[in-house]
């Protein structure tokens, strides 16, 4: 199925579906990155898992900017291994809320389960390490949430998740309510195609950097 082609709005299962197929290849890949970070090979390498919310230039008419999700390996500010992707439109920002919230959550839940996140009034740190031992020089696993603070919906949104982490709560009702949220809605780029892509070549590779 291709998107542009189809030209009509998808339904919301639909999107949830494509979604949640990003999400598991996420997932995967987290795992498969955090075994590889942790390992003695890649830690003398100072090699880093990072998950970032970067934005990137959209190339509409209306100049705007794409959301975007990405995990990937790092040395030193560095990309040393692509990981997963997503960059989502800002007129579809529910689709974004839904999944920045299902991206948050799994990493708070595999990386710092145990861990207090600091917080004063409604401000929360830029950056989550994880609660793995660190070198000297460089952290294993981290996420950058810069520039989610400049989003008042998103920042809300992750102000809550950690105020939910810190206080031992779960935060599926929250993806649930998010997940409702989502509508029927035009998608313009080859969203399912660019995920089979994913789906077909990631892992492989990063399973094939362990022989």
């Amino acid at each position: 199925m291709n998107f542009e082609e189809k030209n009509l709005p998808l339904t919301s299962e639909e999107i949830i579906e494509e979604c949640d197929m990003w999400l598991d290849l996420f997932k995967q890949v987290h795992d498969e990155f955090k075994e590889l970070v942790l390992s003695e090979k890649y830690r003398k390498k100072d090699v880093t898992m990072e998950l970032k919310f970067p934005l990137y230039p959209d190339c509409s008419p209306y100049n705007s900017f794409l959301k975007g999700i990405s995990l990937n390996l790092c040395s030193y500010g560095s990309l040393r291994k692509s990981g997963v992707y997503a960059t989502i439109k800002y007129k579809n920002g529910d689709i974004y809320a839904y999944l920045v919230a299902n991206v948050l959550y799994y990493y708070l839940l595999q990386n710092l389960r145990d861990e207090q996140i600091i917080m004063y009034d409604r401000y929360y740190s830029e950056y989550l390490y994880s609660d793995s031992e660190n070198n000297e020089t460089t952290v294993p696993i981290l996420a950058s949430l810069s520039p989610l603070t400049e989003t008042k919906k998103i920042d809300e949104l992750v102000f809550e998740m950690i105020s939910n982490h810190n206080s031992g709560e779960s935060s599926e009702q929250l993806i649930s309510n998010l997940k409702n949220r989502i509508y029927n809605q035009q998608i313009n780029d080859n969203y399912d195609f660019y995920i089979s892509r994913q789906c077909d070549h990631i892992l492989k590779k990063s399973l094939n950097s362990k022989k």
